[in-house]
């Protein structure tokens, strides 16, 4: 009798993907933690666009999630829309924010103090003031994001560009899950935005959304950005430590290692443009010259 034989596959043994091989509670794991983590940002954006529409506390609801790939999502967008490429920080994913251009006209009007009413004229493209005022907008989704998955506060860095061929924002084989957040408040017109993300960059929102919060969220009645609408816009100030005279013939034989001795005045102004805004003694803090406001 023999005892050994050589056996032969009838055909190769199936090499599943990870997607296909993962316990299916997994998937419905991860279909509840975004679930979390959507209630928990249409919770957070009202608290951070309130102050910037300056009316009543808004309405955010999530439609339902679509997914595409990149290309797709880019073609539905087309070229009639204010398109912000947000990167959320180190190790963190990037974000779509899609706002069409009408919404977007409308909103930039409410940020300016308006009603939000306009005569129905779109431009071609969105103005570079209308896209520095709705990076504000953008700015307080973004951060309401990262408040949702209780993640450590990041400092997104966003892009603006009209044309979504151009931003590129995800690679176009790349599957993106999407959805649209419909803005509804009293006394205005509803509005919605279009937000997506990578599929594969989804975990790192809803995965963390069930961790232990290490972010605090904003008080009711505070200013979750405290800045106000235009609080990022860099504003020059200048303080005037000395001036001094020097003739023509010593600042003509001006060289490296030359001591000019300086007479500070007793109270240094701080100015903004041409306008004194205060006023305050010079000294030192941790190795710099510092300016202790009186």
């Amino acid at each position: 009798m023999k005892t050994t034989h050589d056996f032969v596959a009838e055909r190769a043994l199936a090499n599943h993907c990870p997607q296909l091989l993962e316990n299916p509670d997994k998937g419905e794991e991860r279909r509840a933690a975004t679930a979390s983590f959507l209630t928990a940002a249409c919770h957070a954006i009202p608290d951070r666009l309130q102050p910037l529409l300056l009316a009543k506390r808004p309405v955010v609801e999530a439609g339902e999630a679509e997914t595409q790939t990149a290309a797709s999502l880019m073609r539905s967008i087309g070229s009639e829309a204010a398109n912000f490429a947000v990167d959320m920080g180190p190790a963190m994913p990037r974000m779509l924010v899609s706002i069409d251009l009408a919404t977007a006209v409308s909103l930039t009007d409410r940020l300016f103090g308006g009603d939000g009413k306009t005569n129905g004229e779109v431009p071609a493209s969105l103005p570079l003031s209308a896209s520095l005022a709705l990076e504000r907008v953008v700015l307080a989704v973004s951060e309401s994001f990262i408040t949702a998955a209780r993640i450590e506060r990041q400092e997104p860095d966003i892009v603006c560009e009209s044309d979504i061929a151009r931003l590129a924002p995800f690679p176009r084989g790349e599957y993106c899950v999407s959805w649209t957040f419909k803005v509804t408040q009293e006394g205005s017109d509803v509005w919605s935005m279009q937000i997506a993300l990578l599929e594969s960059d989804l975990g790192k929102f809803s995965g963390s959304a069930t961790k232990e919060a290490v972010v605090q969220t904003a008080t009711d009645g505070e200013d979750p950005s405290g800045l106000g609408s235009f609080g990022l816009i860099p504003l020059p100030l200048i303080a005037v430590l000395a001036e001094l005279k020097l003739p023509l013939d010593r600042l003509s034989s001006l060289a490296a290692g030359d001591i000019l001795p300086l007479a500070p005045a007793r109270s240094i102004p701080l100015q903004l443009g041409s306008r004194t805004i205060a006023r305050g003694a010079i000294g030192t803090l941790d190795e710099r010259v510092a300016l202790q406001l009186s």
